[in-house]
Order: structure tokens, then sequence, then C-alpha cells
């Protein structure tokens, strides 16, 4: 009986608690969620309009496929982005680098305004490639060093500071 009672007693807290209100996420949990699933995120000292523009003029210039170029939301979406010749923005598995080719970057890029003279791109990148020791059937998925990201960053940064030797 007091084996039953305590069984009982133990159900009925443990439902108390999950009806128990959940607490209100706070603007600062918030963006402490959003800095977790970041991924590659780096303020660069460049005004907003000047860094969507440079990274516009990327996109151009290597006639990357944009599904998506939102200026007011800051987005960014890139599919099939090559990624050759930069053999340390990846790893894939355990495999050795040249078991692997046709590496491509799919990217989520949120740029935001910080200051007047700050801007934060934050990327989420995916990337994967075809197996050639045939291993896997198909494409593999790879994780990202940042190299690519980093690379990214330093050819906006040579596209605003060119400008401005222009101007």
């Amino acid at each position: 009986m007091r084996y039953r009672c305590g069984v009982w007693l133990l159900g009925a807290l443990l439902v108390l608690a999950a009806c128990q209100p959940r607490p209100r996420a706070t603007a600062e949990d918030v963006r402490a969620s959003d800095a977790q699933e970041a991924g590659y995120e780096e303020i660069v000292p460049h005004p907003y309009d000047a860094t969507w523009s440079a990274l516009n003029d990327l996109i151009d210039a290597n006639a990357w496929r944009a599904n998506e170029l939102d200026k007011p939301t800051g987005r960014i979406s890139l599919a099939q982005v090559p990624i050759a010749g930069h053999d340390d923005a990846w790893v894939c598995g355990s495999g050795r680098r040249d078991s692997y080719e046709d590496q491509q970057a799919h990217l989520e890029i949120r740029v935001k305004r910080v200051t007047s003279s700050g801007t934060r791109v934050t990327f989420d990148t995916r990337i994967d490639a075809h197996d050639a020791s045939g291993r896997y059937s198909g494409r593999v998925e790879c994780e990202s060093t940042g190299k690519f990201e980093q690379y990214l960053l330093q050819a906006i940064d040579s596209v605003i500071v060119s400008r401005r030797q222009m101007d």
C-alpha cells in the first residue's frame, strides 16, 4: 500500500511540474539562442550599405546562384557555390581530401547593421562533396572550418577598400 501511494504521489508531482507555466524568453535569451545557431560570425568595420553592395558584387563576379537577396532583412541565400581551391575550408568525415570532389557550399548569410560604421555578417554554411572513393553513393555532407567564410570576409573588405581608393 505504501508503495502504491508513493508511486501515485510521484506521478502527481510529475504532472503538476509539467503543468507549470514556462517562463517567457527574454530578449537576452533570444540573442543567446541566435548566437548559438549563428555559425561563423564577424563584425566588419564597414557600413551596412557598403557591405551589402560588396557582397552583391562578389556574387555577380563569381556568377553564384542566389536563391534570396533581401536587403531590408539582410538575408542572402546561395546554393552550389564551388569551393575548389579552398581545401582548408572543409572537412569530410575521416577520409582523405583527394577522395572527395565537386565540393560545394550552400550559404545562408545574414547582414545586420550594428553601428553606423559596423556590420555583423553571419554565415550558416553547409558543405557537401561527391565521394570519389566509392565508399558512399552520391554526396556526403562536410563540416566548414570557417576558412571559406574568412576568405569571403577578406574579399568583401578588398572590394570596399578598392572602392574607397577609386573615390
